[in-house]
């Protein structure tokens, strides 16, 4: 009988190790499945973040840097100061012009009032 039990027993504890060997394998093979999950989640999102680093790398080459701001600014402001002192020369000269009309109308006005009968 004790052999008997022996033999029950060795079976009993085949069949516990089988499982357990089997269960741990199962175990395996689904944390395979969540790392693989894990790296397609990961790529997923390097790919969103290396497109948003391609997008913000194409706008700043759109943009201007600060010293060609600078050279450009100082430039316009140039061009407009050279505008503005055109533009007051110009008033003086219409100024003087309209002075000078006025001038000779009014001497027109008094040579024909008294010089022409």
């Amino acid at each position: 009988m004790e052999d008997k039990n022996i033999v029950h027993l060795r079976e009993h504890m085949e069949a516990l190790f089988n499982e357990r060997t089997e269960g741990h394998k199962h175990e395996h093979q689904l944390l395979e499945q969540a790392v693989a999950r894990a790296r397609e989640t990961i790529d997923l999102r390097l790919e969103s973040m290396n497109e948003f680093r391609a997008q913000i790398q194409s706008e700043r080459e759109t943009m201007l840097s600060k010293d060609k701001f600078d050279v450009y600014h100082e430039q316009l402001s140039l061009r407009v100061a050279n505008l503005e002192k055109g533009l007051s020369s110009m008033q003086g000269k219409m100024i003087a012009t309209a002075g000078a009309v006025t001038v000779g109308l009014v001497i027109l006005g008094l040579v024909l009032r008294f010089v022409v009968p």
